[in-house]
């Protein structure tokens, strides 16, 4: 673990952000590369820590703080895959920073109250789960793909449902991909993971982008969807472009 940090200036630069590299770690051979005797489970809870206080957009130290959680799980041989494929998801809602700015932190908790409470009710009717909060967006799972993107289209005519004010109602957005990530007690991490979190930072409001997988998945078991390229984009932390895809409901989109 602690040559795989000495390697990575990126995964050093995350885990310095938490605050939790142990600057011992250039100077003696020694030394534990993480400030805690258990090393994974002080990171976790430092990344729950801050991602729960954060309010910018599936945080940069949520998601940051995954990749860095993975890293050290590959390193150490922790976590074990899921069993089967599953989907892999996240939502997040976009603006929320402006709305927090301008509504207030009263009507900002109200917000990810009713977020939580809807997504955990209509997800459910699909197998789906929340696997936590990552600020103002959730992180999801799935049995398939085929209800991945049903929940999530589900999930956004629920909220264009509720009974509240245009500046009020929660724009979502959201991203899915398949994988078989690292179970960690309830919690999941691995490229996996991150490439969900990357592709529904490329989403805009009410848009849900998926990957090459999940349309494949999708494609047969779902004729009431339709899967539109958004052409390959450039998703930071990987090295190839991904080609990404939007799903709407035929009926939705003419």
């Amino acid at each position: 673990m602690r040559r795989t940090i000495l390697d990575d200036p990126e995964l050093r630069d995350q885990l310095d952000r938490l605050g939790i590299l142990n600057p011992r770690i250039r100077t003696d051979p020694e030394a534990n590369p993480l400030k805690a005797p258990t090393p994974r489970r002080a990171l976790a809870s430092a990344i729950t820590a801050i991602a729960n206080k954060d309010r910018t957009s599936l945080g940069t130290a949520g998601v940051g703080g995954l990749e860095a959680l993975a890293a050290v799980l590959e390193a150490e041989g922790g976590g074990e895959p899921v069993a089967d494929e599953i989907c892999v998801g996240f939502t997040d809602i976009v603006n929320f920073t402006s709305y927090t700015e301008t509504k207030g932190d009263e009507a900002a908790l109200d917000m990810l109250q009713r977020q939580e409470t809807i997504a955990a009710r209509v997800l459910r009717a699909r197998g789906g789960a929340i696997v936590k909060r990552l600020g103002d967006g959730l992180m999801l799972r799935f049995p398939t793909a085929p209800a991945a993107v049903s929940g999530i289209l589900d999930l956004f005519d629920d909220l264009d449902r509720e009974d509240v004010d245009d500046s009020d109602r929660i724009g979502m957005r959201a991203g899915l991909t398949t994988g078989r990530p690292l179970e960690v007690g309830t919690d999941l991490v691995g490229s996996d993971v991150n490439l969900a979190a990357r592709v529904t930072a490329a989403a805009r409001t009410r848009q849900l982008l998926v990957t090459d997988d999940v349309v494949r998945l999708c494609s047969e078991d779902m004729p009431a969807v339709a899967f539109r390229s958004r052409g390959r984009k450039r998703l930071k932390g990987f090295d190839d472009k991904v080609e990404v895809w939007e799903a709407t409901r035929i009926s939705e989109s003419g």
